[in-house]
């Protein structure tokens, strides 16, 4: 059974692989003393999704605060999904009183 669960686990990786499925995702950081959030453009991570996490995390906190929770949620392959879930968490931080700050594109990811 594992050797099942191992085989498709690969073969489904090797599918999208193969298939050249975009994967889509932005980053969200909140300091919520400051009431202030930081919503990254819509891109197409190149490494997973914790190291996404702390990146976005070491970038807001490097040129805006220190206190920052950071998160990126996990890609996903439709663009216009996830370019609603970034205006949506926009909105959300709005709601809660925060001043929402858009990243450039040219902001984040950094250039690897």
């Amino acid at each position: 059974m594992k050797r099942l669960a191992a085989f498709v686990t690969t073969l489904a990786a090797y599918s999208s692989a193969a298939t050249g499925a975009e994967r889509w995702t932005y980053c969200v950081a909140s300091d919520l003393e400051a009431k202030v959030a930081w919503v990254s453009a819509v891109f197409q991570p190149a490494v997973n999704r914790e190291i996404l996490e702390a990146e976005f995390r070491a970038y807001v906190s490097s040129r805006f605060s220190k206190r920052v929770v950071a998160q990126c949620p996990s890609p996903k392959s439709d663009r216009t999904e996830v370019v609603n879930d970034a205006f949506a968490a926009e909105q959300f931080n709005q709601k809660l009183g925060a001043v929402v700050r858009v990243l450039a594109p040219r902001d984040f990811p950094l250039d690897r």
